[in-house]
């Protein structure tokens, strides 16, 4: 199998985004911030159908990219996502928010395929983020971090943080 494998299924972008909201609506009949799904689908979408390097049949492959949703209430958006993209099985979507699901209302990286942190305490998802490419840097990989995090975040000292530290480790 080739990387972006479901970016050449024959769907746009725009069709990957109405999918992603289509997910979230019908996880959201459970519960759900579903607001903050139906936003967050086109970039969703462009990222995994565009930007991201991944193979859902190999989760874990040391190459793939990872994606960082610092804000742990937006974890629908991201099943939405990896349940369009084929890393979480369609049947787990009914599961959304019951009891021993391992698509809980706030996304946990225990248990949650390719939830690659839990976020939750804004303000850390970015340095978390910053200290795998780091890691990822030193092995000489070519895999990319992406790190959806809040305005809110923005305020945190942590943030600044990891932001200038990224300028300094990471540039060049």
């Amino acid at each position: 199998m080739t990387d972006h494998l479901h970016a050449s299924s024959g769907l746009s972008l725009q069709q990957r985004a109405t999918n992603i909201r289509r997910h979230a609506l019908l996880m959201g009949q459970v519960q759900g911030y579903i607001g903050q799904a139906l936003g967050a689908a086109d970039l969703l979408a462009v990222s995994y159908f565009h930007a991201m390097n991944y193979r859902a049949d190999q989760p874990d492959r040391e190459q793939r990219d990872r994606f960082y949703l610092s804000i742990g209430h937006y974890a629908i958006a991201l099943y939405a996502a990896l349940l369009e993209a084929g890393v979480i099985l369609l049947a787990e979507r009914e599961t959304y928010g019951t009891d021993e699901s391992r698509l809980p209302m706030s996304g946990m990286a225990a248990y949650t395929p390719r939830m690659e942190i839990t976020g939750g305490s804004l303000g850390h998802g970015l340095g978390i983020a910053v200290d795998a490419c780091l890691g990822l840097k030193q092995k000489g990989s070519t895999a990319r971090v992406f790190n959806l995090l809040s305005d809110g975040e923005l305020n945190e000292g942590s943030t600044w943080e990891a932001a200038m530290s990224a300028s300094h480790w990471l540039a060049g």
